[in-house]
């Protein structure tokens, strides 16, 4: 009886030490996976030469720093106000216009939105401000109620500054 105990034990050990050994050589293994694969996703650097594609748009990039430089430096440059109107709609009884000067950046400016339809006018102004390269016009909002009828309304936003103005205008439904 001896034997077959002494045997069993063995066996017991022998399963335990080769379970030890799979677990370690997982690790090990799994270890190995992980610092190849950060070496791999660290390493996708292009190190080849600009394409052409780059390069034209990196004299792109150039000539656009080198236009926004001179505005900077130099604001009686610009004649006219470049404006955009980002966003101008109707959500439900809310009547939202957004827009910026994307070759001014001034605080002395005034932003106006001008809603016409025919003989009727809806305007509210905001003045502008500096926001790191361009002037803002800020929220300008509107409540239904203002608008004496629905239907298609001609926007008109407009910036004034002491030396320059410029606007854009767009047509919004009113419901």
């Amino acid at each position: 009886m001896n034997i077959s105990s002494n045997k069993s034990s063995k066996k017991k050990i022998l399963i335990i030490v080769a379970a030890i050994v799979i677990v370690a050589a997982g690790l090990v293994g799994g270890y190995f996976y992980y610092q190849s694969a950060r070496q791999e996703s660290e390493t996708k650097i292009n190190y080849n030469p600009p394409t052409d594609n780059e390069r034209q748009s990196g004299v792109a990039q150039k000539e656009e720093n080198k236009k926004r430089e001179e505005i900077d430096n130099n604001p009686s440059v610009v004649t006219s106000a470049n404006v955009l109107i980002t966003d101008a709609g109707q959500y439900d009884t809310a009547i939202e216009v957004r827009g910026y000067i994307d070759n001014v950046y001034d605080n002395t400016g005034t932003c106006t939105a001008m809603f016409t339809k025919g003989s009727l006018q809806v305007t509210k102004t905001n003045p502008g401000f500096k926001d790191a390269k361009t002037t803002q016009c800020g929220a300008l909002d509107f409540t239904r109620d203002q608008f004496k009828e629905a239907g298609t309304w001609q926007l008109t936003l407009s910036f004034k500054s002491p030396s320059i103005e410029g606007s854009a205008t767009k047509s919004v439904e009113i419901k």
